[in-house]
Order: C-alpha cells, then structure tokens, then sequence
C-alpha cells in the first residue's frame, strides 16, 4: 500500500463506525474520514482523495447501493468498496458484487470475528492495489 492511503466509513450507527475504525487501527490508512449519510459521503470523496470505502448496506432511510451505483458511473475515482451489512441474503451479495463491490463482510455478534474478516478483506484488497 502507498503511503497516503484514506478510508472512509459510511454507517448511520456511530458505534459500528468505530468498530471499524478500531478493526482498521495500526493499518497505513493516513487518513480516516466518517460518514453517517450518502450526501455526507459523496461530499468527502468529491472534495479527498479516497482509496476504500467500507459501506453499510442499509443505512437509516438510504441505500448503500445508492453510492455504490453512484461510485461506479464516476469513471476518474478508482476507489475500492467493502459492504458491510446485518443481511446474509444471497440477493444482497449478489447484487453488491454486480453493482462493483470488492468483498461483502456479514456484521458478526461477535465483534472480534468481524474485526478479523474486515482486516483480512482490506489487506487482499490493497495488496492488488
């Protein structure tokens, strides 16, 4: 990974944001950026340089799939998404894989299992980068 790699967390529940800040913590993100809503996010990304984005699929009153379609149709960012989702239905997967997500990570109950699926999915991914 280069030396100036960003993230951005976009998930309406603040304590999953930092779940995923924590999980990510000690990585060579230099800069972490937090979104609770779509407009928010789209907002960051158009003003940063964003490398990752680990994206919750249901957001309050929005869609993950909105910004990942968005992403998509933005030809000049090459940016990386990682799903995150309480859904384990094979339609989701399925449509987040065919609308340009890299992986899609299950939110565990168990904070560890998740924290650990999410740092191995960020390395494969950046290692390709």
């Amino acid at each position: 990974m280069n030396a100036s790699c960003s993230l951005l967390i976009v998930d309406d529940n603040d304590s999953h944001r930092l779940l995923v800040r924590h999980a990510l913590a000690g990585t060579s993100f230099t800069h972490i950026f937090e979104s609770a809503t779509l407009a928010q996010a789209i907002s960051i990304i158009e003003l940063n340089r964003i490398d990752l984005v680990v994206l919750d699929l249901n957001l309050d009153h929005e869609s993950g799939l909105t910004l990942l379609t968005w992403l998509r149709t933005q030809q000049s960012l090459a940016i990386k998404v990682i799903i995150i989702s309480t859904s384990r239905l094979a339609s989701d997967l399925k449509r987040c894989r065919l609308e340009g997500a890299h992986d899609y990570i299950p939110k565990s109950d168990s904070p560890e299992v998740f924290a650990l699926e999410l740092q191995q999915s960020v390395a494969k991914i950046l290692a390709y980068r």
